[in-house]
């Protein structure tokens, strides 16, 4: 598959999904949540391109954004848990 997809490609998604009253979160998630879903092309190609996705994100990502907020959190959250996690590991061993 191409690495790029034409404007006029990205143009023509965009108005089958305006069409439709569908939004691409919407059908984005329900690709990603549906058990009946999972082996439909779309979802395997999300799931394939799930990096190149994230890095596109984060490219383009300003602070204010839910994602960039949501990724800060998350990625504070796990380095609280894993000095927890070394600090009492170091408290049991220097009792």
């Amino acid at each position: 598959m191409s690495t790029w997809t034409s404007q006029s490609q990205v143009q023509q998604i965009a108005k089958a999904l305006d069409d439709t009253k569908v939004t691409t979160s919407d059908f984005v998630i329900t690709l990603l949540e549906r058990d009946s879903l999972q082996q439909h092309p779309c979802t395997v190609d999300l799931v394939e391109n799930a990096g190149r996705i994230m890095d596109a994100f984060f490219r383009n990502l300003v602070p204010e954004s839910s994602a960039y907020t949501w990724a800060r959190k998350s990625i504070q959250t796990r380095k609280a848990k894993a000095i927890k996690i070394l600090t009492a590991n170091e408290a049991k061993t220097s009792r």
